[in-house]
């Protein structure tokens, strides 16, 4: 249910991104709910997707968007711990 939930929320953010920014913030809470659920791999897409858009949201707004991108960084360089890839940058 969670990754229909996010599908939808893509949706909303590519109609109106404007308003819709923070609704991306699904990605990393999918991130979580994946990694309780041992589903380690799919946790791993789900928080890289969102390294990727809070870096470019950053690049724009690095006030607004600068935590959401270091806490999305940070939940990265756990999900490839937990898969024992702790070389990967």
């Amino acid at each position: 249910m969670m990754q229909e939930a996010v599908r939808l929320y893509r949706g909303l953010a590519a109609d109106d991104p404007a308003r819709s920014t923070r609704i991306l913030l699904r990605p990393q809470i999918l991130f979580i709910r994946l990694s309780d659920l041992g589903h380690r791999e799919d946790a791993l897409l789900a928080i890289e997707e969102a390294v990727d858009l809070y870096r470019r949201f950053s690049a724009d707004s690095p006030v607004t968007f600068n935590s959401d991108l270091a806490s999305s960084l940070n939940n990265l360089s756990t999900g490839l711990s937990g898969l024992g890839r702790r070389d990967q940058p």
